[in-house]
Order: C-alpha cells, then sequence, then structure tokens
C-alpha cells in the first residue's frame, strides 16, 4: 500500500498547522502535474490551510488563494513564506522577550497553559498583531505557533508538541468541558519554553527555505463571493477547491478557465 504523503517528512511544511474539511495533498498535486506543462497560475478560493497552495509551491507555480477564516488565512500565508529555521526563531525569540500588555487570567487560562507558557504565548500574540510589515519568518512563526496551540501531551520525557494541557488536535474544547475533564484525571499543563516546541515542530520541515513562488499578499482573508476580491487577477487558469460551507455552487474539482 502506498504511503499517504500526510506521514512523509518531506511534505510536513503542510502540515504546520491542522484545520477542519481539509483534502488530502494528493489530490491537488495530482490535478496540478495534468497541466503543469502549461505552467498555469493556481487558485483555490476557499483555499483552508492552504493545501492546493503548497502543492502548488512544491511544483514550482505560482497560486492564489482566499478563505473568510482570518486562521486560515494566516496559516495558508504560511505555504508561500520562505525563511530560515535560525530567522524564524530568532524572531520568536525577540517576541516572547517582550513583557506581555495582558495576561488571561480566568480559570480556563490558567489551567489550560502553565503560568510561564501562558506569558510567553501572549507576548508572542501581542507582537505579531503589533507588526506593521509582516515578513515571511512572521508567517511561519504564527502558523507554527496556532499549529502547536493545543493537542495531546507526551507521556515520556521528550519536548512536548503542543503548549496546553490535554486537548484534541484539530480543535478546542470548550471551557467547562476543558475544566472538568483536567480537574477529574488530575491533569495539568506542561511547563515548557514555547520557542523549544516551536523549533521542534519547524526541524521536521525541510523546505522552509525553498521557493515559494509567489509571495504572502497572495492570500487574502477575502469572501470569494464577492466579484471585488478578484479585482486585478487576469491571469488564473486553475481553479482546484473544495465545495465551500456556505452552499455555494462548487466550481468543481478541477476548472480551467482564462480568468477570474
Amino acid at each position: 500500500m502506498t504511503r499517504a504523503l500526510a506521514y512523509d517528512k518531506a511534505y510536513a511544511f503542510n502540515a504546520i498547522c491542522p484545520y477542519y474539511t481539509m483534502f488530502p495533498l494528493e489530490y491537488p498535486l495530482q490535478i496540478i502535474r495534468k497541466h503543469k506543462a502549461g505552467a498555469p497560475v493556481v487558485l483555490d478560493p476557499f483555499c483552508g490551510r492552504g493545501t492546493t497552495i503548497y502543492a502548488a509551491r512544491k511544483l514550482g507555480l505560482k497560486s492564489y488563494g482566499f478563505d473568510t477564516s482570518p486562521i486560515a488565512a494566516a496559516i495558508a500565508r504560511a505555504k508561500l513564506a520562505s525563511a530560515s529555521l535560525e530567522d524564524v526563531i530568532a524572531l520568536g525569540e525577540k517576541l516572547v522577550a517582550v513583557a506581555p500588555k495582558n495576561i488571561p487570567e480566568t480559570r480556563f487560562f490558567k489551567r489550560a497553559f502553565s503560568k510561564a507558557t501562558l506569558r510567553e504565548l501572549c507576548s508572542l500574540r501581542e507582537g505579531l498583531l503589533a507588526e506593521k510589515n509582516p515578513s515571511d519568518a512572521s508567517a511561519i512563526l504564527r502558523a507554527a505557533a496556532l499549529g502547536c496551540l493545543h493537542g495531546p501531551m507526551v507521556m515520556d520525557h521528550g519536548t512536548p508538541s503542543y503548549f496546553s494541557n490535554q486537548m484534541p488536535r484539530t480543535f478546542a474544547s470548550k471551557p467547562d468541558y476543558s475544566l472538568r475533564f483536567w480537574k477529574e484525571r488530575d491533569l495539568f499543563p506542561p511547563q515548557i519554553s514555547i520557542i523549544d516546541v516551536i523549533k521542534k515542530k519547524l526541524e521536521r520541515i525541510s523546505d522552509l527555505e525553498s521557493d515559494a513562488h509567489g509571495c504572502t499578499r497572495n492570500i487574502k482573508c477575502s469572501d470569494a463571493r464577492k466579484a471585488k476580491t478578484f479585482a486585478g487577477l487576469s491571469e488564473l487558469a486553475l481553479t482546484i477547491t473544495s465545495p465551500p460551507y456556505y452552499g455555494m455552487r462548487t466550481f468543481g474539482q478541477a476548472h480551467m478557465s482564462g480568468g477570474a
């Protein structure tokens, strides 16, 4: 049986952060390969975490993506970013060194993250939000932090893969449920450095510095149902997407067109 690309380290960049309704990387790669000879510009109007965008990058093609979720757009932008591991970690260390202005004090946050981890997380968040000219390093750092935000705790003594107390990997449980779950099982969050966790994730990615064949500005937090979203994009040729949540007529599994 052929091994899924989701478990192949060569494609670890695509797994920098999970997201809802993810389709497998094999899907856009197969379609793009069929049309690669024509060097099409690829579009995913409902791009989610940017699997289509990453597939285009791996095959050396320019791409654009849109999504109404700012979280999805943030993850997808990392797929068009190129930076060294050293630059990403240096930026993270710089941001967490600044004391945060606000730290949540609810019971949920106090039990979800250790005190030191929550402080670093708030520093990182405030630093990234304050950026006037976001860099490729910050796009990768943001996506990696989102991917490490919450998930299962490791049972050994190695560096955890997530910042939080025990959580599902793809979504955070509701606060009241989480508090009951942790209390009943006497679970406490790991005492870790968020930079160590992020570094562990990024060390698995072999193509952080590869040519992205585009830029992070090609990913927009926009509604693909509105014509203004496509303003100025006359070069689009290959559309690959999955059906959106809100019931709009699907573009089709793969669509060739002369423009937007």
